[in-house]
């Protein structure tokens, strides 16, 4: 038995990746590959963000949980067998910070050979990390979780430090149980398909669902934008922005000036990390013609992200206003409370149980 872990990294199509996967579980049956179901089936089938069929598995490595996670992988294995398949295809991004230290790749590898499996092959898709860095940025702070882009980058920020580890790992690692696949991302559909089922299961492409991209952003003015309206609508700000997801990219403003801001200060700061992207160019396929990080950005005109006026079309402009003239209606003034009673309800359901 093998084990194929596609371990993200995150914002890098993971999600249009299980996607696939969780739409053609019984093809890959067919090719021999077990495809474990699990809680995330749904998001993963629809094209939602989802934490990946091996979520569970990677949180009881994370808790040093070696029962449970032995336990997990051990019914794969089983129903892999029912179905005569001889290869188990998992697939989560928070398994990054497994298979990145030593003590959680020692425990993955330590259970896995208990178990019988003959070799772990690992694939991983990596941005350019300041255009990783601004795409990430506006996937978590969309909610208005983080209004400061530099304090962000600064504090939460942790792909630099996440790719230092797992070149000291990935050094420490070469042998004949351990294949690393280490991948550039690339906004193009098929290179991301071709590279998981030709290059790295080895197999053909499965019939790809209607969906060419899953998970869409939001603009960073969007994001400034809903920054700002959180403080008047913190408990619906997220009815704000899937409304804005909403609408086609050909119907929003082309941010060019916030975005080369956002970019010059994510160049200043990741810079300081520069020994790094030296040492993990060179695990990446010379064919994917790729680097960790894009010095062209230093030559950026030094645009000023403090008091950056957002930029907006008209219908982005008129979508907020519908938002917030539809809160201001009956309808919306019961979802208002209906919003407020289920806070006050997970507040007091929180406290309870910290009692």
């Amino acid at each position: 038995m093998k084990l194929f872990i596609h371990f993200g990294l995150y914002k890098a199509g993971s999600s249009y990746l299980q996607y696939i996967c969780a739409n053609n579980r019984q093809w890959l049956a067919e090719k021999k590959i077990f495809f474990p179901a699990s809680n995330q089936d749904l998001k993963m089938q629809t094209g939602s963000i989802s934490a990946g069929n091996a979520h569970n598995l990677s949180q009881y490595l994370r808790a040093s949980d070696k029962k449970s996670a032995t336990s997990i992988l051990s019914h794969h294995i089983k129903n892999a067998k029912k179905l005569k398949c001889d290869c188990i295809l998992l697939t989560a991004e928070d398994l990054a910070h497994i298979v990145s230290t030593k003590k959680g790749l020692n425990t993955l590898i330590e259970i896995s050979k208990e178990l019988g499996i003959i070799q772990i092959k690992l694939l991983a898709f990596f941005r350019e990390l300041v255009d990783h860095a601004i795409s990430t940025y506006k996937h978590r702070a969309k909610t208005g979780k983080h209004p400061d882009f530099l304090v962000w980058l600064q504090n939460n920020y942790e792909t630099p430090r996440l790719i230092n580890n797992l070149i000291k790992t990935y050094n420490s690692s070469q042998n004949e149980f351990i294949e690393w696949s280490l991948r550039a991302f690339k906004k193009d559909s098929s290179h991301l398909v071709n590279t998981f089922f030709i290059d790295w299961l080895s197999i053909g492409v499965p019939a790809l669902p209607s969906k060419t991209s899953v998970n869409q952003s939001v603009t960073l003015s969007e994001v400034i934008v809903l920054s700002e309206l959180k403080n008047k609508f913190p408990l619906v700000i997220d009815y704000f922005m899937e409304k804005l997801k909403e609408l086609p990219n050909e119907l929003k403003f082309k941010d060019t000036y916030v975005e080369q801001a956002f970019r010059k200060q994510a160049y200043k700061v990741i810079n300081e990390e520069n020994q790094l992207f030296y040492d993990f160019d060179i695990l990446i396929p010379e064919q994917d013609n790729f680097s960790i990080f894009d010095r062209s950005y230093s030559v950026i005109n030094s645009y000023q992200i403090k008091g950056l006026s957002p930029m907006l079309s008209p219908h982005q402009l008129k979508m907020i206003f519908e938002c917030t003239h539809y809160l201001s209606t009956i309808k919306g003034r019961f979802f208002l409370l209906r919003r407020m009673l289920k806070h006050v309800l997970n507040k007091l359901f929180f406290i309870n149980n910290k009692k």
